[in-house]
């Protein structure tokens, strides 16, 4: 389970800061991802969209590719093909 409480008082903490806006929006999107996660890779030239079951500690790789196909997938329900 996620503590929603943490993210809200991160972002109270950078009240102020010209980023406190954008990690809002980010840990937002991240919160309401359900199980999925997104790792920039390679300096953000590729991104990896995960499906991660904690409980039973086993990450599933739903989809990988460049950052500039990433932009054209829906990554809370991109699934690779069988």
């Amino acid at each position: 389970m996620i503590a929603r409480r943490t993210l809200i008082q991160f972002v109270e903490s950078l009240k102020g800061q010209a980023g406190q806006k954008a990690a809002k929006a980010a840990l937002d999107a991240w919160f309401h991802s359900g199980d999925r996660v997104v790792f920039n890779l390679k300096g953000n030239d590729y991104r990896m969209v995960t499906a991660i079951d904690y409980k039973r500690r086993i990450v599933f790789i739903k989809w990988l590719g460049p950052h500039r196909d990433y932009d054209k997938i829906d990554p809370r329900t991109v699934q690779y093909a069988d």
